[in-house]
């Protein structure tokens, strides 16, 4: 079950692998953030938009690989392709909780501190599904 990607694909691929490994790095840090007592409301929100970017560029450069690949490669990519999705849709329910809890008004950093670490895990899953597409990738 190979998928035959050409030298600029390959490359492609390995940089979303490592543009994402950078994302679930910054959110780990982030999450340990969020132990320090005087962590506050306007932190978070800073916080809450650096990774709804960091996401929003995820999700774009996600989709500018999927595009450039061929009927036959994106079908040989297709289950990798939809565990993202899913991932994606985990990360951006945690970010619409975060954020209602914010615009309420309200803001538990132990709550907030467990859905930055849920999307973290979750770019980590994506990352996984990266790694697995390089492994069954093959230069034509």
């Amino acid at each position: 079950d190979y998928v035959q990607l050409n030298d600029v694909q390959r490359d492609q691929l390995r940089q979303r692998t490592e543009a994402t490994e950078q994302i679930h790095q910054r959110l780990r840090t982030m999450s340990r953030e969020y132990d320090n007592a005087n962590f506050d409301l306007a932190q978070g929100r800073q916080n809450h938009e650096r990774i709804r970017e960091q996401v929003r560029t995820m999700e774009q450069e996600n989709e500018r690989f999927r595009l450039g690949l061929n009927e036959d490669q994106r079908r040989g990519f297709e289950h990798r392709f939809n565990h993202m999705n899913q991932y994606r849709e985990r990360v951006n329910n945690r970010l619409q909780l975060m954020e209602q809890e914010m615009n309420q008004g309200q803001f538990d950093r132990i709550r907030q501190r467990n859905w930055v670490r849920e999307i973290e895990k979750a770019t980590n899953k994506w990352q996984e599904q990266y790694r697995k597409m390089e492994q069954a990738a093959r230069i034509m």
